[in-house]
């Protein structure tokens, strides 16, 4: 979940929004929706026809922005949890070893960090280079095949502030299936 705010305007540049799939999340959302953290927004999009598609999930928008709810699960978690946990920020990692059951991480300033657990949410092109090197670890033979075979695509991610209206219909979300198009989604956060 990655929001950005450049003056007036909050454009989420990560997940655009949640969907509910299961009673345990279900209630965590309905408590967010009490809270004001998340609205409806709609169960399906436009294809590239401009055509509504409703597929029958509701889809929430965070109200301003979708690390808030990040952030809200940050500030309700129980704090016996995080005694000990140092969160690092615009560090990055160039080496992991595991030692004597201890991970070990070097960053890129120089700084070295070690801990009884490592959780590693780097897009999976970074973090297979990161665990393929790393000392005291190996991989499942299987597992990281499964993994390599993970396809990423290119793409450019746009944010622009206009002056008025996208032109884009209700519910504000252009979802294109066509794997020949240049655009895939586009979305106007004022909807």
């Amino acid at each position: 979940m990655a929001t950005r705010r450049i003056g007036e305007s909050v454009f989420d540049h990560g997940a655009q929004f949640i969907s509910v799939r299961s009673m345990f999340f279900r209630s965590l959302v309905e408590q967010w929706e009490d809270d004001g953290l998340v609205k409806q927004w709609c169960r399906g999009f436009l294809n590239a026809d401009r055509q509504l598609i409703q597929d029958g999930y509701l889809r929430f928008y965070a109200a301003q922005g979708m690390n808030t709810l990040a952030k809200d699960l940050v500030q309700n978690i129980d704090l016996s949890l995080t005694q000990n946990l140092e969160v690092c920020l615009q560090e990055k990692a160039i080496q992991i070893d595991l030692q004597d059951s201890v991970w070990q991480v070097q960053s890129e300033s120089g700084k070295s960090y070690h801990a009884d657990a490592l959780l590693v949410t780097a897009p999976l092109p970074q973090a297979l280079q990161l665990l393929k090197k790393a000392k005291g670890y190996t991989f499942e033979r299987d597992i990281l095949e499964r993994l390599e075979a993970i396809g990423y695509d290119p793409c450019i991610a746009v944010m622009a502030s206009l002056d008025g209206p996208s032109g884009l219909a209700e519910p504000g979300g252009l979802d294109n299936k066509d794997p020949m198009s240049p655009i895939k989604w586009i979305a106007d956060n004022r909807q």
